[in-house]
């Protein structure tokens, strides 16, 4: 998982109480606050790490499809075969990628390459993947 920081803006939601007639606000509440950047760019190499590994595409789509996450959700285009994708979501195309190449992501699944040295080393129980993003090691 990728440590990836958001800037918050509040949003003011006026809510008027069908009883009681009166307003109330959301501007303070957390769940309301929208991030207004992704820390990705398109054509960026980044890392998806899954209980099998860490995968390795590269950005091809960036925006908000509600379907997959309130987040921000990435387009990447895999280095290998990974799931079903082509770079189209319920008919709709957003990149061309070869068939189950491609997968849509939240972007709190990935972290930059530059931020990943998921290099394999060995260890007494064999095989590990040191992250230097965040200092934790990943034991397939």
């Amino acid at each position: 998982m990728g440590i990836f920081f958001f800037l918050f803006t509040k949003q003011k939601t006026t809510v008027l109480s069908p009883t009681t007639h009166e307003e109330s606000s959301s501007s303070d509440d957390p769940l309301f606050a929208e991030p207004i950047a992704p820390t990705l760019s398109l054509g960026e190499r980044v890392a998806w790490v899954r209980s099998s590994g860490p995968e390795f595409g590269i950005v091809r789509w960036i925006g908000r499809m509600p379907q997959i996450t309130n987040d921000w959700t990435v387009g990447i285009e895999f280095d290998n075969a990974i799931g079903s994708g082509d770079g189209t979501v319920e008919g709709r195309r957003y990149f061309v990628a070869k068939e189950n190449f491609a997968k849509f992501l939240p972007i709190s699944d990935l972290t930059k390459v530059d931020n990943y040295a998921g290099r394999p080393r060995s260890g007494e129980n064999g095989n590990f993947f040191y992250f230097s993003i965040s200092n934790k090691i990943f034991q397939p």
